[in-house]
């Protein structure tokens, strides 16, 4: 799997208008600037080969073109990774 330099702030803005004011999820995901694609509708902000399967939440924000976006993290509020359900 090939790592790529993420611009993630489409995704931190998009988390900012729909998770309560002083919601931990902007910050978490201001941290994800490389990606490991999975698909071309999964990508991982960390190495899967070492990153926690463990799922703490799923959380699903709606972007006003892209749809549904699926957001998976660990118990411990870092970031695994996301799906773009419109690709898939």
């Amino acid at each position: 799997m090939r790592v790529e330099s993420f611009d993630p702030t489409w995704l931190v803005e998009l988390a900012r208008k729909q998770r309560p004011k002083g919601d931990w999820l902007p910050d978490a995901l201001s941290a994800c600037t490389r990606v490991w694609g999975e698909s071309r509708a999964y990508f991982y902000f960390h190495d899967p080969g070492t990153t926690q399967k463990v799922m703490g939440e799923i959380i699903a924000l709606e972007h006003p073109k892209r749809g549904t976006i699926v957001i998976d993290v660990t118990e411990d509020q870092n970031v695994i990774g996301v799906e773009l359900v419109y690709r898939l």
